[in-house]
């Protein structure tokens, strides 16, 4: 957006030209935002005009509906107080009414520019930036970002392998956008979700009875809705595991700083709920803040599933004839659509993996419930934009390669959507498009690497969430 509007801007193109020729329709003079605010269209886009190339995209929603600017006092304070001393030699600026960037160098205390320095010393130098900030008593109406040098390209100069690090300054009140929670449209969205949410997932619940000879005879021959009341332990269990995920995220959001909005819910009629959207109301501290956030939520609710599988599984082992007869029951191809669940169940019910793929097995309720819960929470590690997955690959391994890995994962997606070989990726698929393929919000330090402790948790959770996907050798194929 920014390049094709400096190039209008060169062109000397018009406000109302602009808008005619790349959206074909006239310039709308005035709207509202979703608050009932006054918005001039034709100020936004003689902003967007005005932005340079150095202005991460991920910051441009909430910088062209920004109404305050950043006082040439302030990018004087910055410059003379606040960096200089510092350990981050400034190399050169430049400056727009919203936004300054400091390009330079984070050098050694010997005052040489280390490129094999440890990660931690640019968190040591951002933190006393942030201390002089607030000694010079900007620190409530500036926020600043150490950030790899947004206009680097790769091969562009020999000289410059990797991005240096630049300090970007904006407003405070610059923030990630503020939904009203009493809003009609926010309260309407909310209330959808969860209808819809409770009806796949009863749906969802009563499909793992379906295959039952008892259920499906009281149901259908006998008119018998009465055993509809063995379904409500799946109904609240799958709810559940959810429930163990947003608490995480919000106990790890908290614990961070973080401020995270409400969660929507997303329905699923494969597996009752596809989990939830969490925007994030607030810029994370660094990107082992947004890889915790990003963890958390998955990996409990994984860890959950997993246990609750193996009580499953060990309660059908064990379970009566009498009561076998009273679970859901499930096809073994259904079974073998997961390498993770595969394994479990040849390792503590081997001889269920040797049935024809056709055959219904009754299982535990137990074991429906985490089915659900891990697949769910899987595909949301899934490396893919905002989603929990997306957020981790890009605190471990960078905004640029998780740009690059989101769109290779979505190319797949399709690949497995057009081709018929799984079905689940055709729904979660189109969601992710339409909802979460955007990348996230910036971290204040995106500069300052995670520790290898943390890096080998999210590996570990990512092969988790892949061996849950991915199909048994002996398999049909993957869900």
């Amino acid at each position: 957006v920014a390049a094709s509007v400096n190039v209008a801007v060169i062109g000397n193109v018009s406000v109302q030209e602009y808008v005619s020729g790349t959206l074909g329709m006239p310039v709308i003079v005035e709207t509202e935002d979703k608050n009932g605010n006054s918005l001039n269209i034709s100020l936004i886009m003689e902003k967007v005009a005005m932005i340079p190339m150095w202005i991460p995209s991920s910051l441009l929603p909430f910088l062209v509906v920004s109404k305050t600017r950043l006082e040439p006092e302030d990018f004087k304070t910055i410059r003379n107080d606040v960096l200089s001393g510092t350990s981050f030699y400034v190399t050169s600026t430049d400056s727009i009414p919203a936004a300054a960037i400091f390009r330079g160098n984070i050098r050694s205390p010997l005052g040489v520019v280390n490129v094999t320095m440890e990660r931690n010393q640019t968190a040591v130098v951002f933190q006393d930036i942030q201390n002089r900030l607030d000694s010079a008593g900007c620190g409530n109406r500036i926020q600043l970002f150490l950030l790899n040098d947004p206009e680097w390209q790769p091969g562009k100069d020999s000289r410059e392998p990797t991005p240096k690090p630049v300090v970007l300054a904006l407003p405070s009140q610059v923030v990630p956008e503020q939904s009203s929670e009493a809003g009609y449209a926010s309260l309407a969205l909310k209330t959808i979700s969860i209808s819809a949410t409770m009806l796949t997932t009863l749906a969802y619940s009563i499909s793992c009875y379906a295959l039952n000879p008892n259920f499906f005879s009281s149901v259908v021959e006998k008119h018998d809705v009465s055993i509809l009341i063995a379904c409500f332990p799946i109904f609240v269990g799958v709810l559940a595991i959810q429930a163990i995920h947003e608490a995480a995220q919000y106990l790890m959001a908290k614990r961070a700083g973080l401020k995270i909005g409400l969660p929507v819910l997303l329905p699923s009629f494969q597996i009752g709920t596809f989990g939830s959207i969490v925007p994030m109301r607030s810029f994370p501290v660094n990107r082992s803040a947004l890889l915790d956030f990003s963890l958390s939520g998955p990996l409990a609710g994984m860890l959950i599933s997993v246990i609750t599988m193996a009580g499953g599984i060990l309660a059908t082992v064990y379970a009566s004839a009498d009561a076998l007869v009273q679970f859901p029951f499930v096809p073994v191809a259904l079974l073998k659509a997961s390498y993770l669940v595969g394994s479990m169940l040849s390792l503590l019910a081997p001889k269920t993996m040797i049935l024809p793929s056709s055959q219904p097995v009754p299982v535990h309720p137990l074991f429906v419930i985490g089915f659900a819960g891990l697949i769910s929470n899987a595909l949301n590690m899934l490396p893919i934009g905002r989603l929990d997955g997306g957020r981790a690959y890009s605190a471990v391994f960078g905004t640029r390669n998780a740009s690059i890995a989101s769109l290779l994962l979505l190319g797949f997606l399709s690949l497995l959507s057009l081709t018929g070989m799984s079905t689940i990726a055709i729904f979660w698929g189109l969601f992710v498009v339409l909802l979460q393929r955007q990348a996230d919000i910036p971290v204040r330090d995106e500069v300052t690497d995670v520790d290898d402790l943390r890096v080998k948790i999210y590996i570990g959770t990512l092969a988790l969430s892949l061996l849950a996907l991915a199909p048994f050798p002996t398999g049909q194929g993957m869900l």
